[in-house]
């Protein structure tokens, strides 16, 4: 353990950067619904005087910034001044964009001397049936469940008036409860 430690301190001690960015949220790769938090961390060497973000190419959005982060500033606080207050969240209704297509989203940062820095994480979402969001019966009679290495998978379920075939949940470290990864939608 103290070799890693040392190791990143040597790390820390030498890099000589202008601007880090970080998005930890969506993640890359990551199947998100529901709402959920855009987040990650800045720092630059000159005040950052816009944060902002894009999702697939839309209009930029400013991002509010300043949240603690006591983990940043460990680790570049003797380096970024502003490193305890490098946090950045939003929240965003994943349901506004297309579930079974990949979706992109870009945070940009832009510096009073002129830096620019960005960060672009490819992501999905998943959904169940818009119609029937506002429904909240579900028909297990005949439904099947059935457990996998990192959650669990129901099988035949009705949920209003849709029948799916499959939909699979994993569980998720970041937010601490099991996240729909897959729904499969029986079509007539």
């Amino acid at each position: 353990m103290k070799y890693i430690i040392a190791g990143l301190m040597f790390l820390v001690s030498t890099v000589q950067a202008d601007t880090l960015l970080v998005v930890e949220g969506p993640a890359k790769g990551s199947t998100n619904q529901g709402v959920g938090t855009i987040r990650g961390w800045a720092l630059a060497d000159d005040p950052i005087v816009v944060l902002r973000m894009s999702i697939d190419g839309a209009e930029w959005q400013r991002l509010p910034r300043g949240g603690t982060r006591y983990d940043i500033d460990d680790v570049w606080g003797d380096i970024f001044p502003d490193a305890l207050t490098s946090g950045f969240s939003a929240t965003f209704n994943w349901a506004k964009l297309d579930p079974g297509v990949e979706h992109s989203i870009t945070v940009q940062i832009l510096t009073s001397g002129g830096e620019v820095d960005e960060q672009t994480n490819y992501f999905h979402v998943s959904r169940l049936n818009p119609s029937d969001k506002w429904k909240k019966s579900v028909d297990m009679q005949f439904t099947f469940y059935g457990g996998t290495d990192t959650g669990f998978t129901i099988e035949n379920a009705q949920i209003g008036d849709t029948l799916y075939d499959s939909i699979t949940f994993e569980w998720s470290n970041v937010t601490q409860k099991f996240e729909m990864v897959d729904i499969v939608e029986l079509k007539f």
